[in-house]
């Protein structure tokens, strides 16, 4: 299956050192989850973040838009930047979790170990779908008026997103306790 997508190559830089490789990502992943999660209570109780990243019409954005103030636009304009940074930081913990469970996994469990490595290749475009989702409302807010067809791409963007990350958090998860359960298994014991 795929052959030329397996063994991904990051799963060889994560064969030494791996706590101190993914650590640093996903720190900055939970300081701004935090900062955005925060301000996003200063925002009207209607256009809280999330309820602009899935108002799925340009009336509903619009009307979200018209009752904001000045402190609140500045308040979405940064969050869309912790926003943005987020989205790399997400591809980056994602994709180093998914090649530490495939690289774990390959002998043992070569399919769950390919189903990790095209989750790595699935990054970068689970990024791009985080960015465009962010800067169609950086940029409707900029201008202060909702776009037609622009919110729905943002809400569809977002759709994207979420079901790559998903799937690449249920993977990471069963692998983990994969690797926890078979830890004292002999067969499995030299590669971890």
């Amino acid at each position: 299956m795929l052959k030329f997508l397996s063994p991904h190559p990051l799963c060889l830089f994560l064969q030494t050192h791996v706590l101190w490789k993914i650590l640093p990502p996903f720190c900055i992943c939970i300081i701004s989850l935090t900062a955005y999660s925060t301000m996003d209570r200063i925002l009207p109780s209607n256009g809280t973040y999330s309820s602009i990243e899935y108002a799925l019409h340009s009336s509903q954005l619009q009307s979200i838009i018209n009752s904001m103030n000045s402190s609140q636009f500045c308040t979405v304009g940064f969050s869309v930047g912790l926003h943005l940074l987020n989205a790399l930081m997400y591809a980056t913990t994602l994709s180093f979790t998914c090649a530490y469970v495939a690289s774990r996994c390959r002998q043992q469990l070569s399919w769950f170990a390919q189903v990790g490595d095209i989750l790595i290749w699935l990054q970068p475009l689970e990024c791009i779908f985080y960015f465009i989702q962010h800067i169609t409302i950086l940029v409707q807010f900029i201008t202060q008026t909702a776009k037609d067809n622009l919110p729905e791409l943002t809400a569809a963007m977002s759709i994207m997103f979420l079901i790559i990350v998903g799937i690449s958090v249920i993977y990471t998860l069963i692998g983990l306790i994969l690797i926890f359960v078979k830890r004292t298994d002999p067969k499995w014991h030299d590669q971890l």
